[in-house]
């Protein structure tokens, strides 16, 4: 047999990077016996399967004929010589020739496994046996971090404007997001959340959840909203009282200045427009916040 010539990224979660977490994938073929011979997909074999930064990796191409006579593996898609890391002859004298894009923490060991040691963010990139044509790529996900909602709080809003927050997150890939508002789900997905608030229902702590589905973290943050203006609320006693030219009296609710529009009665009950004379009915126009 002739020569031979001629990777992964994980869930860190403290330092700034947070992790890294491997993605190999053959794109081809793998080691064959024979130049001749219908090339066989062959799998990249990782371990540990989720590598940490600062940890330790072997890549390892599976079914590795057994009578090769040396390897070669590049940092790159190509198999220039400035990117060769080594080249590899196995035993029963092996031998390891560093290459140029060598820098210390690489080795190789039986069936062409590459190892590296204490890895960093400069690993990231494509690991090759390019006369094979195996390759694993080496890619670094992290976050979320810097995770912020804009606008940022806290936020004062007229009742009745719409409101679109909006949750920022640095995330490799990107991550899911789900809102809640006081503690409770809104059941509200995607990186932005719109309303129209006209209660008070509306108003408190909004809160963004950005979850990164590949290493597995979640971060929270949250933004208050406060509500100015008025709202529709259950009259405090609606069979005793009776609207006089816009105010209502102290004892059936706070009095207050002709609010801007009037509202129907529940039920078909008699209302009374604001501003105008007449029964009272179950629901009045409040004036919040100030």
């Amino acid at each position: 047999m002739g020569r031979l010539p001629g990777s992964w990224d994980p869930p860190a979660w403290s330092g700034p990077w947070k992790g890294l977490l491997l993605a190999a994938s053959v794109l081809s073929s793998c080691l064959q016996p024979v130049p001749a011979q219908t090339p066989t997909p062959t799998p990249v074999t990782i371990t540990p399967a989720s590598p940490a930064l600062g940890g330790n990796v072997s890549l390892a191409p599976q079914n590795v004929a057994q009578n090769f006579t040396s390897c070669n593996w590049h940092r790159s898609t190509t198999n220039d010589e400035t990117s060769r890391i080594l080249t590899y002859f196995p035993p029963p004298n092996p031998v390891q020739h560093n290459g140029p894009a060598h820098t210390g923490r690489e080795t190789a060991g039986p069936g062409c496994a590459l190892h590296i040691a204490g890895l960093t963010l400069s690993d990231t990139g494509n690991y090759t046996l390019p006369g094979d044509r195996v390759l694993a790529e080496l890619r670094h996900h992290n976050g979320p971090a810097s995770v912020r909602i804009d606008p940022p709080g806290p936020i004062t809003l007229t009742l009745g404007s719409p409101l679109t927050l909006t949750c920022v997150a640095d995330s490799v890939p990107v991550p899911s997001y789900c809102w809640g508002l006081n503690g409770t789900d809104t059941n509200q997905t995607g990186s932005s959340l719109t309303f129209n608030p006209m209660t008070l229902d509306h108003q408190g702590t909004y809160e963004c959840w950005a979850h990164n589905p590949i290493t597995n973290r979640t971060v929270l943050v949250s933004v208050t909203a406060r509500f100015v203006g008025w709202e529709l609320a259950p009259h405090a006693s609606w069979k005793q009282c009776q609207v006089s030219q816009g105010t209502i009296p102290a004892q059936a609710g706070t009095q207050h200045p002709k609010p801007p529009q009037s509202y129907p009665s529940p039920q078909g009950e008699p209302g009374a427009e604001s501003g105008a004379q007449g029964a009272c009915g179950g629901w009045m126009d409040r004036e919040v916040g100030g």
